[in-house]
């Protein structure tokens, strides 16, 4: 079973709120810690060159007033032999805190996503990220100290953790809901103060992410069609177009129902007046073209 195979070690989250904080966004807060501790074996794995199976959050102690989170995160590994060669790694790189259990580069990896994530929170938006970015730098100061990488390396390796900017968005959201409540609140990593995120760049963090649409459309008129299949039985099955400078490569046409398709049909290019149906990818920033919506067919006279 993996589950022998466990690296655990302790760590705390400290929110300096003056007031308690209410249960909703203290569990709110822990799952989206649990959400970005998933994140870290891929940077972990690219730090050590240890592979790791996955991580888990034990929540180990709540204590209110200003919110301490204590909290537990296993490192499973598939077998003994990449769990001693993660100890090993960790006994000779790694500072440990004295006493607490604590790995020092565990904490920042989980810092440094989290700061990446207010990044990603903040920059659609297009707010200030002045504040974000010197929180980031320092704390990734921290976490390259602790291996032999430089900061903009260390940047490099957690970035490159993340398979979904969104998804680390939404969860950074979750883990910065109690600060919210408190405007001069902030937040500390392992009782580090040099891990640790200001009022300032909480408030210049938005509160969720501003979602950009997965679709959009773009209406053309009086353009070059260069058409690349047809069918005579379909308007809007088995068609293909490209609109050179625009469209370059070929994606599927749709005919309006009054557009007759032997208007089309067996012509490599017509001028035509359409609607170009852009997506966007799930894993990507850049809008791709999808449809060619022909609306109109235009004749020489």
């Amino acid at each position: 079973m993996s589950d022998q195979f466990v690296f655990t070690t302790t760590h705390e989250i400290f929110f300096s709120n003056r007031e308690p904080v209410p249960i909703k966004e203290i569990v709110e807060s822990l799952l989206g810690i649990e959400r970005i501790v998933k994140m870290c074996p891929k940077a972990l794995h690219a730090i050590t060159g240890v592979p790791i199976d996955h991580a888990e959050v034990i929540v180990e102690q709540l204590e209110s007033g200003s919110l301490l989170e204590k909290l537990g995160i296993r490192l499973v590994f598939r077998n003994e032999d990449e769990l001693e060669r993660f100890v090993e790694w960790v006994r000779e790189n790694v500072v440990r805190k004295p006493g607490v259990g604590q790995v020092v580069l565990i904490g920042a990896v989980v810092a440094a996503l989290v700061g990446l994530g207010m990044h990603f929170l903040a920059a659609p938006a297009g707010g200030n990220t002045t504040t974000i970015t010197a929180t980031n730098n320092v704390i990734m100061t921290i976490g390259a100290g602790e291996t032999s990488l430089s900061p903009e390396q260390f940047k490099s390796v957690v970035e490159a953790a993340v398979s979904s900017r969104k998804e680390l968005a939404s969860a950074t959201a979750l883990v910065l809901k109690p600060a919210r409540l408190d405007p001069e609140a902030s937040l500390r990593f392992d009782g580090n103060d040099a891990l640790q995120i200001s009022p300032e760049a909480i408030k210049a963090t938005p509160a969720m992410l501003e979602v950009e649409p997965d679709e959009t459309s773009e209406r053309l008129l009086d353009v070059d069609l260069q058409i690349r299949a047809t069918n005579l039985d379909h308007p809007t099955r088995g068609w293909a177009a490209l609109i050179p400078g625009r469209v370059d490569r070929r994606v599927r046409m749709e005919l309006d129902d009054g557009v007759s398709p032997r208007d089309v049909a067996g012509r490599f290019q017509v001028r035509a007046d359409v609607t170009v149906h852009y997506k966007r990818p799930p894993s990507g920033k850049k809008y791709v073209p999808a449809i060619i919506q022909v609306h109109r067919v235009i004749h020489d006279e």
